[in-house]
């Protein structure tokens, strides 16, 4: 029963996000990867016109990256009105992680590639940025209750 209770915990989160009608959930991933981070910030970094248009297109190969595992993320959503049994509910919660460990990965590959585009002084302020942003997530994730872990950004250099 504990047990139950524990994995239901950890799907209302998806369910909180689902939309009628079987529509996919907003790419609440992709807004706020660390790479749109760049992007959001970009006249406080200084970015050329030519660092934004390479930084665009490493969120759009990280966008087509990450709509497979965004569709995973989708069908591992309970179907409304039919409740999942334990086993289920526990496949599901670890293939949930194991995706969402996908996509971090792939966020923190792609602010890699981003960073080795900009200077200096600008993976400086790239990083502090970051550092705020991952602050800035804890807070929230803390406020939200122990039912979220903990994530942090990619690691500063």
């Amino acid at each position: 029963m504990k047990t139950s209770l524990i994995a239901l915990c950890c799907l209302v989160p998806l369910l909180a996000v689902a939309e009628p009608s079987g529509r996919p959930p907003p790419p609440h991933f992709l807004e706020h990867t660390w790479v749109s981070l760049l992007l959001e910030h970009r006249q406080d970094l200084g970015l050329s016109e030519a660092q934004v248009t390479q930084l665009q297109g490493i969120q759009e190969t990280l966008k087509s990256k990450a709509a497979p595992m965004m569709q995973t993320l989708e069908s591992l959503r309970p179907e409304p009105g039919t409740p999942p049994s334990e086993e289920e509910m526990l496949a599901h919660r670890e293939q949930m992680h194991a995706t969402m460990r996908q996509l971090r990965d792939a966020d923190t590959a792609a602010y890699q590639q981003a960073e080795a585009l900009l200077t200096d002084a600008q993976k400086t302020k790239a990083r502090a940025l970051v550092s705020e942003e991952t602050a800035a997530r804890e807070k929230r994730r803390q406020q939200m209750g122990p039912r979220m872990h903990p994530r942090g950004g990619p690691a500063p250099r």
